[in-house]
């Protein structure tokens, strides 16, 4: 994914976390194949620390957790600091169970406030 509005969008699902990462996930209501974002800020480290941490998870998302991505679904993979000094093979794991969990939930509350039951009038 590339677009901002790609990732806001996938902020409306389902979400899971790590002491690593946090995955956001959305289904886009297709079926085709899912699509993964990757956001590393600048409270992680400079531009070098920041890449590495994006190689290592797009690897781990590669290696397994693709495996449990939902076809027609975004996901978005926010690192945290712990990110990059994270054991890989641990940090796979931790990925791919989070991808599974976010999958599954579905959002309990809508972000700005509003409802999704139509207003009534009784005046």
């Amino acid at each position: 994914m590339r677009k901002r509005a790609d990732f806001v969008s996938a902020r409306k699902g389902g979400r899971a976390s790590s002491p690593w990462f946090s995955v956001e996930a959305a289904n886009r209501g297709d079926e085709a194949m899912a699509r993964v974002g990757f956001t590393v800020s600048r409270k992680n480290g400079g531009a070098v620390a920041r890449n590495r941490i994006k190689r290592r998870l797009r690897e781990a998302v590669r290696l397994g957790a693709a495996l449990s991505m939902a076809r027609g679904h975004d996901y978005v993979i926010v690192a945290r600091p712990g990110a990059k000094d994270a054991p890989f093979v641990a940090l796979c794991a931790e990925l791919g169970r989070a991808v599974e969990k976010a999958t599954r939930l579905r959002p309990t509350h809508r972000r700005d406030g509003g409802s999704d039951k139509a207003q009534t009038d009784n005046g």
